[in-house]
């Protein structure tokens, strides 16, 4: 449910779960019946509710009644895995109702419970089709039927979020509900008063009356389970679990629910899995704060923690693994419990959407002296958990025994079970502060690895060429029982403790052998006292004398010996043992099973345990460093005489005019590592560089630049250089010393001597257009006819000179453009492309018109001036002809003409 911090109602040590409403004392009359046991949990809607636990017993008789059973009776029992769908025979006093439906029987109040038979069904193994009958049912004084019968078959489907989609998923596809179907709307008997007292509803006889108005035209046979859905409230809460009711002429118990109106409201994906859950025998679990909601790693804890808008109603996560696990859908072979003593490594895969491998979907961690234990599940962002409160693993307290099993760990204790204190992420670690430990690793594509500790590990081993036994002292559990021989142990050498209890050691030796001592995590001859607070290692020393042998490696690299104090006597002398190296090969140190012990060549000890002391030589290489002409050789790092394999560094440094040529061992590096396997003389080689140099000319007209071979380098190299030219500009050639080496912008050669080339850019030529308007010609650069123009390239800087010619009758008004005034010859210097037009006015119409007849009686083609302005004036048809004529009369006044002026 949401997030909500209920706790059950407690009353001294009674856990109150009257089924009746108006139930009282029935004098002092004693009954003793034998039936089927089963709980119902009531789940309130309203924030701030109790949840309710009621017991129903179905007797030998076919007769139903409550049962009230106190917490005390309920522990002794087993809790809710010893009673609930559980055969029993309950001896106690009758208790009075003021209604009792028909086969219903007066309540009783337990004074004992003798649980026959098998365990309980709680959590029984659900696999395969679970369908339900869902009984639509309305009370006789309530016709309104809040909800069509399709709301309840989609509900029930096996679609997104509906029930049968839901518990597929969450059952890894091991359980669904297919073959459900929804049945009335059925009136019943009696109106809501009759069945619900205020916040108490009769739920033998709601469900009885419900089965009852369903049975004439529903066939029971094929279900699992009833789902019954009223169109009240029943009290505030929706009711899940089992009870025993005869259908189709045949008592059984069956799988229960009951539930209110607002059932089909916001809640109703959410709750109507949660009891479900209850029917299938699930308990309730919750954070560790006593509140019973407050969980949305689970289901039947908060149920809410998702919203589907189409479906305007809320909808719940994945039940936890340890409920998963009650109603075998966990593998066995996917479920590891660990045991001491060793440690454990795993790869948790998360519970949703599991592969079909073999990598555990829960891990159960028991705790020692007691019937609880941990379990660890990892969880993921997919399907319904994808509304959790992260991706993470998540451990529970799990007492079976109790009405809330499983509990969430929450490291920060915060009243939040579900914040980041809950979420258990890579590298931190879970520590009871008694022994059990669990550590997260990395995350993997389906989950994460797991470091499992059962307890504070204690590891007995033995050295020496004796025999003897070292034991535990006193009741600790477990017991160590370690037999040593010959440094071999047997029997309990390993244990892994739970609460930090002290555990004290003795060693026995056996035969003609002598006990010489602890190591490890104790020292000296007496008891081993340990705090068993974390992991220890203890080493008992059994020998029968103390014998030291040598060695040397390699044996070429030299000799080992006992010097003084002898190879073989008693324990507790004084030895000394001498290395020797042989000629190239140095000492480095005495070890004795790997370990090193010392790094004198003579080494002396106690010899109080037999040893096996081994001389280390290591061969020894020398570096002779030399340089050719053209520069020096040093050596950086390491030393010129030492190990052989050891690592040093040589640099090579070329004096003024020379570069680098290589290593006479064939390295081309400077500076240069390597690992010095044998003797080695290397010489550093130089070689006389050639060098290249480049620039542009004029300034700051293009760039020159070295593009490949470098600008120094060895003599002989192909050297490529690059002329790139300014905008504006065009690249000339390369020279060198004033001669032309290449007209190529890029231009590769062998520098077999130093260069030094200059890349040569010139300006750009701009177009000039000198154009002519009226009658007449411009020559010079070039000639442009009237009304036309030409265009020559000139090189920026350089002058120009051009001249106006106007046909007779015309005159030069003036020059527009580069050119100013009406002077007719104009000198200019262009800087970039430019027009310069003569413009040009009629000065004499008359003599004009004179020259123009000439040129057309004589020439209509002419190209004269006095043609090509006719034309321009008139059709434009490239000939001197009448029509141009007389478009040229048309626009000048007569006056012009007689007077022979300008017009």
């Amino acid at each position: 449910m949401m997030a909500r911090r209920w706790i059950f109602r407690l009353a001294g040590t009674l856990l109150v779960i009257l089924s009746a409403p108006g139930t009282g004392p029935l004098g002092a009359q004693g009954a003793a019946v034998t039936g089927v046991l089963s709980a119902q949990w009531g789940d309130p809607s309203a924030p701030g509710g109790v949840p309710e636990l009621r017991w129903i017993l179905a007797d030998d008789r076919g007769q139903t009644r409550s049962v009230v059973i106190s917490a005390a009776q309920l522990a002794r029992a087993g809790g809710l895995r010893g009673l609930d769908r559980r055969r029993v025979s309950v001896s106690g006093l009758l208790l009075s109702a003021l209604r009792l439906g028909p086969g219903e029987a007066p309540a009783i109040q337990a004074s004992s419970i003798q649980p026959l038979g098998a365990a309980g069904a709680e959590g029984a193994l659900q696999f395969g089709s679970k369908p339900y009958a869902v009984l639509l049912c309305k009370f006789s004084d309530i016709p309104a039927e809040p909800r069509p019968p399709s709301d309840f078959v989609a509900l029930m489907s096996n679609s997104y979020p509906n029930l049968d989609h839901y518990y597929r998923e969450v059952s890894a596809n091991q359980m669904n509900m297919a073959g459900t179907e929804v049945f009335g709307w059925f009136t019943l008997p009696q109106p809501r008063s009759s069945y619900v007292n205020g916040t108490s509803p009769n739920l033998i006889l709601l469900g009885r009356d419900c089965a009852a108005a369903a049975d004439p035209t529903v066939d029971f046979s094929p279900f699992a389970g009833i789902i019954t859905q009223y169109n009240g409230d029943l009290g505030g809460s929706a009711w899940g679990g089992a009870m025993g009711i005869t259908v189709d002429g045949q008592t059984r118990l069956w799988p229960f629910t009951w539930m209110p109106q607002w059932a089909m409201e916001l809640s109703m994906y959410g709750v109507y899995a949660h009891e479900v859950g209850h029917s299938l025998g699930l308990p309730h679990s919750s954070g560790p704060y006593g509140a019973t909601y407050d969980s949305k790693w689970d289901v039947m804890s908060n149920s809410y923690i998702a919203f589907y808008a189409p479906g305007n109603a809320y909808v719940g996560g994945h039940t936890i693994a340890y409920h998963k696990d009650l109603l075998g859908w966990i593998a066995g072979g996917r479920k590891v419990t660990v045991t001491g003593p060793a440690v454990q490594t795993l790869t948790l895969e998360a519970g949703a959407f599991p592969s079909p491998g073999s990598d555990p979907l829960m891990v159960q961690i028991p705790i020692p002296g007691t019937t609880e234990f941990y379990t660890v599940e990892s969880r993921r962002l997919a399907g319904y958990d994808a509304s959790l409160p992260g991706a993470a693993v998540v451990l529970h307290r799990v007492t079976p025994g109790a009405l809330t099993p499983a509990k969430v760990i929450d490291a920060d204790g915060n009243g939040n079970p579900n914040d980041a204190g809950a979420q258990w992420l890579p590298g931190e670690l879970f520590d009871d502060g008694n022994g059990i430990k669990m550590q997260v690793g990395a995350q993997t594509a389906s989950g994460w690895t797991i470091v499992v500790t059962p307890g504070n590990i204690l590891t007995v081993s033995g050295t020496g060429n004796g025999a003897g036994q070292v034991a535990s002292l006193g009741g600790v559990s477990p017991a160590i029982g370690c037999g040593i021989t010959s440094g071999t142990g047997a029997g309990s050498c390993i244990a892994a403790y739970y609460g930090n209890p002290n555990v004290t050691l003795t060693a026995t030796p056996q035969g003609n052998s002598t006990f010489a001592g602890w190591s490890g995590a104790c020292e000296g001859l007496g008891p081993c006292a340990l705090p068993m607070t974390q992991a220890r290692n203890v080493t008992a020393h059994f020998t029968t004398d103390c014998t030291v042998n040598v060695s040397a490696t390699p044996g070429a690299g030299g000799a080992a010996a006992v010097t003084a104090g002898g190879a073989a006597g008693a324990c507790g002398r004084s030895v000394t043992v001498t290395a020797t190296p042989n000629a190239g090969y140095g000492f480095q140190h005495w070890t004795e099973g790997g370990v090193q012990q010392s790094l004198s060549a003579g080494y002396t000890f106690t010899a109080s345990v037999p040893r096996s002391l081994v001389a280390n030589f290591q061969a020894q290489c020398t570096l002779t460093l030399g340089a050719g002409p053209g520069g020096t050789a040093t050596l950086t790092a390491g030393t010129a005489a030492g190990n052989c394999g050891r690592s040093v560094t040589v640099q090579a440094t070329p004096a003024a005019g020379f570069t680098f040529g290589g290593w006479s061992d064939g390295g081309s590096v400077t500076p240069y590592t390597f690992a010095l396997a044998s003797d080695l003389t290397l010489s550093a080689n130089f070689v006389i560089q050639c060098t290249v140099g480049v620039s542009a000319a004029p300034a700051n007209t293009g760039t020159a630049v070295v593009s490949a071979g470098g600008a120094t380098g060895v003599c002989g190299r192909s050297v490529t250089v690059s002329a790139t030219a300014t905008a504006g500009y065009a690249f000339q050639g390369w020279s060198e010393g004033g001669v032309t080496q290449s007209a190529n912008a890029v231009y590769s050669f062998l520098a077999t001597t130093n260069r030094t080339l200059v890349a040569g850019f010139s300006l750009l030529p701009v177009a000039v257009t000198i154009a002519e308007t009226g009658a007449g010609s411009v020559t010079g650069a070039c000639t442009a006819l009237a009304g036309r123009s030409c265009t020559v390239q000139a090189v920026p800087g350089e002058s120009l000179t051009i001249t106006a010619v106007p046909s007779p009758g015309w005159r030069l008004k003036e020059w527009q453009g580069a050119c100013g005034g009406a002077a007719p010859t104009c000198q200019f210097t262009p800087s970039a492309a430019m027009t310069v037009t003569a413009v040009m006015e009629l000065s004499d119409a008359e003599g004009f018109l004179q020259t123009a007849l000439v040129r057309l009686l004589g020439d209509p083609g002419s190209s004269s001036p006095e043609c090509a302005y006719l034309d321009a004036q008139g059709n434009r048809n490239g000939l001197c002809d009448v029509g141009d004529l007389l478009a040229w009369l048309d626009t000048v006044p007569a006056a012009a003409l007689s007077a022979g002026r300008k017009p």
